[in-house]
C-alpha cells in the first residue's frame, strides 16, 4: 500500500519533480550502496586482523613448548621472522 502511494504521489509531480526525485533516490541508493561496501570492506578487515593474533598467539604457545621457529611457521602460516 505504502509503494502505491509513492507512485501515485511520483505521478502527480511535474517532470522537473520526477527528475529531481529520481535523481534522489539513486543518491540515497549510492549511499546505501557504499555503506555496505565499507560494512563488508570492515568485516574482511577485521577478520583478518583476527586470525593473525589467534596464529601468533598459537606461534607463542608453540614456542614455549619448545618447537623451533621452522615448525612454528610451518603450522601457523606465518613467516619466521614474525615469530618471536
Amino acid at each position: 500500500l505504502n509503494r502505491l502511494l509513492s507512485e501515485v504521489r511520483v505521478e502527480g509531480m511535474s517532470k522537473t519533480e520526477k527528475l529531481e526525485y529520481y535523481k534522489n533516490m539513486r543518491n540515497s541508493f549510492d549511499i546505501q550502496s557504499e555503506k555496505w561496501y565499507a560494512r563488508q570492506e570492515g568485516l574482511e578487515e577485521g577478520l583478518a586482523k583476527g586470525e593473525e593474533a589467534k596464529a601468533k598467539a598459537i606461534a607463542r604457545n608453540l614456542k614455549e613448548m619448545g618447537l623451533s621457529p621452522e615448525q612454528i611457521a610451518k603450522a601457523t602460516g606465518l613467516p619466521e621472522n614474525e615469530i618471536i
